[in-house]
């Protein structure tokens, strides 16, 4: 059985979650039931559920030149994702969500793009051939717009399964 090679391009976050009995009005504080931080950003969450299903992976991403980013990037090798195309950005935090949940079980989420503004097509271009091997590209609208383009014009030209998850909430 061959393995299909799978490229997923897009954004890593450090998410805090913190669990509110109701969101707070402007001013208001209030006071939290839980709090974790996690993983996340959805190229990352795709990226880790190929590589926990056993694809052949490739994450094209960046994270910043922090403990947060050296972190991901362990977890990411451990979840058996080829990194090589991650880039560590200097002087530039990885990106964060703040997320709250109330009681329904709502959330919000307020984001700083950190490293992932810094995926630019100049910084992609060194990728290409990544994505034009690739049996399948996965995108997300969390890289700036005309990089998740770029790819997917390459992709294209392949006549490949591109795939992009156009929304921006959870």
């Amino acid at each position: 059985m061959t393995t299909s090679r799978l490229t997923v391009l897009g954004s890593i976050n450090v998410d805090h979650i913190m669990n509110i009995a109701q969101f707070p009005a402007p001013g208001e504080t209030v006071i939290g039931k839980q709090y974790q931080t996690a993983f996340g950003g959805k190229g990352a969450n795709q990226a880790v559920a190929c590589g926990r299903s056993g694809a052949d992976i490739t994450f094209i991403a960046c994270v910043g030149d922090d403990a947060i980013g050296a972190e991901i990037l362990a977890q990411l090798k451990h979840d058996r994702v080829h990194t090589a195309a991650i880039n560590v950005i200097p002087e530039t935090t990885t990106g964060v969500a703040m997320i709250f949940v109330n009681g329904e079980g709502e959330n919000v989420i307020g984001i700083s793009a950190g490293a992932n503004a810094a995926l630019t097509p100049a910084r992609f271009s060194p990728y290409q051939m990544i994505v034009a091997q690739s049996d399948a590209l996965l995108m997300q609208l969390e890289s700036p717009l005309e990089t998740v383009i770029a790819a997917a014009e390459i992709a294209k030209k392949k006549s490949d399964k591109s795939y992009l998850k156009p929304c921006t909430g959870a």
